[in-house]
C-alpha cells in the first residue's frame, strides 16, 4: 500500500533544493472554473505549473509569468508535487532552461492559448493556436524535455497528467501533497 505523504505549508517553503525543479498539479477549491476542469476531465486537479526553485512557480496563466507559491499555499487549494531526487544535474537544467526559455518569450508565446480550452471542452482537442498553451500543454512540452511522455499526448490535462503519473512511479515520483482539508500528521 503507498502511503501519502502529506506536507505543510512550512515544509513545503523550507524544501531543499534537491526536490527542484517539480511539476506542481494544483485544485482550486473554491473556484468554479476549477470544478468545471475537474468535471470534464475526470480529474483532481485543473492546474499545472512548475516550481523551478524555492519559493517561486512558473504558471500559465492569461501570460505565462512567475507567481509566488504562497499564493497557492492557501486554505482553499490543494496541491501534489511531482519529480524525482533522482534526475540528473543534466535532467534538472534542462527543465529549468526549458522554463526559463518560456518565462522569457514573446508576450505572444506566452499568452493563454484560450481556443486550446475550447477545444477541450468540446473534446477536440487538436483546436487551439500555433505557439500558444494552457497550463498543462506547457508542462508536458517541459517534462518531455527529459521524459517520454508520448502517452499523454500533446494536449494533456491536469487529470491525464495525474493519471500518467500514477502508473509510472518508475518515471517520476509523488513527492508530496498539500491539502488544508486534510491534516499532515493523518498520512494514509
Amino acid at each position: 500500500m503507498k502511503t501519502t505523504i502529506y506536507l505543510t505549508k512550512m515544509e513545503i517553503q523550507s524544501l531543499s533544493l534537491d526536490h527542484y525543479p517539480m511539476l506542481i498539479l494544483s485544485d482550486n477549491l473554491k473556484s468554479w472554473v476549477s470544478k468545471r476542469i475537474k468535471q470534464h476531465t475526470h480529474g483532481q486537479y485543473n492546474h499545472a505549473m512548475w516550481a523551478i526553485r524555492p519559493g517561486w512557480v512558473a504558471s500559465q496563466g492569461l501570460l505565462y509569468c512567475e507567481k509566488s507559491i504562497d499564493e497557492f499555499l492557501t486554505d482553499h487549494h490543494r496541491l501534489k508535487l511531482i519529480g524525482s531526487l533522482g534526475w540528473t544535474p543534466f535532467q534538472r537544467n534542462r527543465i529549468r532552461n526549458a522554463v526559463n526559455v518560456r518565462l522569457c518569450g514573446s508576450v505572444y508565446r506566452r499568452s493563454y492559448d484560450v481556443l486550446g480550452i475550447l477545444g477541450q471542452a468540446v473534446r477536440l482537442r487538436w483546436i487551439n493556436v500555433p505557439w500558444r498553451n494552457y497550463c498543462s500543454e506547457s508542462a508536458i512540452q517541459i517534462l518531455s524535455q527529459i521524459l517520454d511522455t508520448h502517452e499523454l499526448g500533446k494536449h494533456p490535462s491536469p487529470a491525464d497528467i495525474d493519471r500518467w503519473v500514477n502508473v509510472h512511479p518508475c518515471k517520476i515520483n509523488i513527492l508530496g501533497i498539500y491539502d488544508p482539508t486534510v491534516s499532515p500528521l493523518s498520512g494514509t
